[in-house]
């Protein structure tokens, strides 16, 4: 499973693209240092830009919003379609067209916006994730406490992580109530819910 957007195939193609095209509009004329070069770099950084974010977004429709602008990126890379300049042909000694690159870098983005589009668009309830929160593990922990079939070590082991977790709770409660004491932060003492014990 990726753990960070740098293990995205996806970005490390268009980082290696974001390199190429530097190369590239090197060999461009000096009075286009401002217009196509500098368009065709931003162009080329804001495609690793929106993958990154794309990944780190939440929600799949978050996540295919950054994608389909990284797709809209490929178009200002391209220097033909990207302005109406005729620019030098590439010599033998200049570095290689970027076309073959940018395409491929479009069908990646093509891939991932298709990827993500078939995921679910609806999310889960928690339980159907299979997560479980600290209320139903504390709801769960009452239940065994009256229930006499379930053993008392699993009891004990309930009741101790459920502690646990209740301890941590309060201290960060704790801690927000230090801070806001000292006017770092502003938390309403409503947002409280977790009593002390």
């Amino acid at each position: 499973m990726l753990t960070d957007f740098t293990q995205l195939d996806a970005w490390k193609k268009a980082m290696d693209l974001a390199v190429k095209i530097h190369e590239v509009t090197k060999s461009f004329p000096k009075e286009e240092i401002y217009g196509v070069t500098k368009q065709m770099r931003r162009a080329s950084l804001s495609l690793a830009a929106n993958f990154a974010e794309g990944f780190g977004r939440y929600t799949y429709p978050d996540k295919m919003h950054k994608y389909v602008q990284a797709r809209g990126e490929i178009i200002g890379m391209n220097p033909r379609t990207s302005s109406g300049l005729p620019l030098p042909e590439q010599a033998p000694g200049n570095p290689p067209d970027p076309n073959d690159q940018i395409v491929r870098a479009g069908q990646t983005i093509d891939f991932a916006c298709s990827a993500t589009a078939q995921k679910p668009l609806v999310r889960r309830s928690r339980a159907e994730r299979g997560e479980v929160g600290l209320i139903e593990v504390m709801n769960f922990v009452h239940y065994c406490e009256r229930v006499s079939y379930v053993s008392l070590k699993l009891k004990n082991e309930l009741l101790d992580d459920s502690t646990h977790v209740h301890r941590l709770l309060n201290a960060l409660i704790a801690k927000m109530d230090d801070l806001q004491k000292t006017d770092v932060m502003q938390i309403p003492k409503s947002s409280v819910l977790i009593p002390k014990s």
